[in-house]
């Protein structure tokens, strides 16, 4: 028998909405309809959604997974109230994505110079604890947090900041980041700055600490990360992998100008080649390229790239 016509019989003689599963033991239970496919409520599922689909007019989707035949569609009041539910649960959730959290430093005594910066829906004290594990001699320390409801962004963008431009991230799939917890904090004011710039406040043991954070810009969020890009961008240690792309790029981001790295290639063209023009701004690039380690020749151009420092 066919899949559809067996499942028709079972609600016909069930006479109310059923789910898919329900379905599927009451055909093969029946013999009505057998597989040896290894999902076979799946296999039920999707010929009801495609008979739906196509137009056919046997069967009705209730909710999510409950069919029913079109003339008992309206009955089963169980399942009406599953689907009344569900969109609670739904309401619920989407409260849920405006509920507070925090964006936590923390320090530790035994870890000097080196902060860790994460998220919690609980309290800080009571995350902090959960740190304290036999790995640590001493319990880490909370030097401030943020309250805010967007607490996952907020993470998130510190998180990048930090290790892609500072590089200052100790391990990639850790929470640690070579740095004072004074700096940590001007990151993380900065980004509150652009992504919660009304709802938002900084905390110390539960007691909410005043900082002085200036109002709300009237430049783009975009424009604003920009610029917390360019005032971060020049801490931590860069390494060189050896490329002439990467080495202009990374003088062009210490001195501050990470969009003039184009300047700096130009000094790199080889002698003899078709692009080689004098770069117009050679007299400001030179001592940045030679405080690294590179030389050059009596026109100005680079002689000698590879002898760049590794670290810069």
């Amino acid at each position: 028998m066919h899949i559809l016509e067996a499942a028709e019989i079972v609600l016909a003689k069930a006479k109310k909405p059923l789910s898919v599963a329900e379905i599927t033991k009451r055909m093969m239970s029946s013999g009505l309809w057998t597989t040896d496919k290894p999902t076979p409520v799946a296999t039920v599922g999707s010929a009801l959604y495609v008979d739906i689909k196509k137009g056919g007019m046997r069967f009705v989707k209730v909710v999510k997974g409950v069919f029913a035949l079109r003339e008992y569609s309206s009955l089963g009041g169980g399942v009406k109230k599953n689907a009344k539910s569900k969109c609670m649960s739904q309401s619920a959730k989407r409260k849920e994505k405006n509920e507070l959290g925090y964006v936590y430093i923390l320090t530790n005594p035994c870890l000097k110079g080196m902060v860790k910066i994460g998220r919690t829906k609980r309290p800080v004290n009571v995350r902090s604890k959960d740190l304290y594990t036999s790995a640590l001699p001493t319990p880490p320390e909370e030097y401030i947090s943020l309250r805010t409801s967007k607490f996952v962004q907020v993470e998130d963008l510190v998180h990048r900041i930090l290790t892609k431009l500072t590089r200052s991230r100790v391990n990639i799939r850790r929470e640690f980041f070579k740095m004072s917890p004074e700096e940590a904090f001007e990151v993380l004011k900065d980004v509150s700055i652009v992504l919660d710039p009304d709802d938002r406040c900084f905390c110390r043991q539960g007691k909410e600490v005043p900082t002085i954070i200036p109002q709300k810009s009237r430049k783009s969020s975009s424009s604003m990360a920009g610029a917390i890009v360019r005032k971060h961008h020049v801490k931590g240690v860069m390494t060189w992998d050896g490329s002439k792309t990467q080495l202009a790029r990374l003088i062009a981001q210490r001195a501050g100008k990470p969009g003039s790295f184009g300047h700096i290639q130009l000094m790199f063209a080889d002698k003899g080649s078709k692009n080689r023009r004098r770069c117009p701004k050679a007299s400001e690039w030179r001592k940045p390229l030679e405080d690294a380690g590179v030389k050059f020749d009596k026109d100005d151009f680079v002689r000698d790239w590879k002898c760049a420092k590794k670290t810069l």
